[in-house]
């Protein structure tokens, strides 16, 4: 779908990046960031699942580790949806709080 040059890159500094917006949504340091960085990565990793899977590529992971490897695409679609309804519930929070 990228580029090789920038699938590498991505392969680098992704993780990375997840561990340290993770990390900050954990100890609420720049809490309103790493929220806004990891709902975001979720929307683009939904919408790149999709279109694969509209273009009839094999996308099976273990994402969810051992457990999930033999769930079909609308379970692991499913799964990531709902994490995205918790994160825009934690952003619903954020902004209510924000607004008393």
């Amino acid at each position: 779908m990228l580029p090789w040059f920038v699938s590498v890159r991505l392969a680098l500094y992704l993780p990375g990046l997840e561990i340290f917006c993770g990390l900050a949504v954990i100890f609420r340091f720049l809490y309103r960031g790493g929220l806004s960085v990891l709902t975001a990565l979720l929307a683009v990793f939904i919408g790149a699942t999709v279109t694969a899977k509209l273009r009839g590529l094999d996308i099976t992971c273990g994402c969810f580790g051992h457990a999930s490897k033999n769930w079909n695409f609308s379970t692991h679609l499913v799964v990531d949806l709902l994490i995205l309804v918790a994160a825009l519930a934690l952003f619903s929070r954020v902004w209510r709080t924000e607004k008393s």
